[in-house]
């Protein structure tokens, strides 16, 4: 029997995610919109790769929760909805409640200080409406939040979230009449951690995404 070089599947599977990766982002922040058909070929020559690791990237994307296999039509980019964002929001509102009370309790200073520069490059990024920088600088807030608060469990478990929450962010982002008033609750949030009032901390979470939650379903139409 022939030996697979075991170097050739840790290569084949490095790029099949690295794939995954790129079109995550592409999905995640909108340019590739909903309801795109993700066709292998048509993928493969853009991205300069063989149509195989893309046929994986796309298995990885569906169990994410980004694409969607239809049976005898193909993959697909996922389908916005009320229902999703409404499940998505009310498991963040729960887990990120606790997330920003342990931090509050936990975070160093080291951990306060990198939270204040990102919370500045969201500002500029919003003053500038600059919209997916925006998103981005958004949820590296909230995983700063996450890493602070020392559960690691906790914080694999929002990470995993996040990727199909970024998809409502860029939306709601961009439905923002004003950037810089959309995103000053992350300023009232930082206040109450450094402050070390937790209960301001929950408090003002669990708002920020109960009007977070408000907005991605006004932005949808099922």
């Amino acid at each position: 029997m022939v030996e697979i070089s075991t170097q050739f599947k840790v290569e084949r599977q490095s790029l099949a995610s690295e794939v995954a990766k790129r079109l995550s982002r592409l999905i995640q922040d909108g340019t590739i919109p909903p309801g795109t058909r993700l066709v292998e070929a048509d993928l493969a020559n853009q991205l300069g790769v063989s149509r195989g690791p893309v046929r994986e990237a796309l298995r990885i994307l569906e169990a994410t929760g980004l694409a969607e296999a239809v049976p005898g039509k193909g993959s697909y980019t996922a389908t916005l909805s009320k229902k999703d964002a409404q499940e998505i929001y009310m498991l963040r509102i729960l887990l990120e409640q606790e997330a920003v009370v342990l931090a509050c309790q936990n975070a160093s200073a080291a951990q306060l200080e990198e939270m204040e520069s990102i919370l500045g490059n969201l500002f500029e990024a919003a003053e500038n409406k600059a919209y997916n920088e925006v998103a981005y600088q958004d949820i590296r807030l909230h995983r700063k939040i996450w890493e602070a608060a020392g559960n690691r469990r906790l914080e694999q478990v929002l990470d995993g979230l996040i990727v199909q929450a970024r998809r409502y962010l860029s939306l709601q982002t961009m439905m923002y009449e004003s950037t810089i008033v959309g995103v000053s609750d992350h300023r009232l949030i930082m206040d109450a951690i450094k402050q070390r009032d937790c209960a301001a901390a929950r408090e003002v979470m669990r708002q920020h995404l109960v009007e977070a939650a408000e907005a991605a379903a006004k932005n949808i139409h099922d």
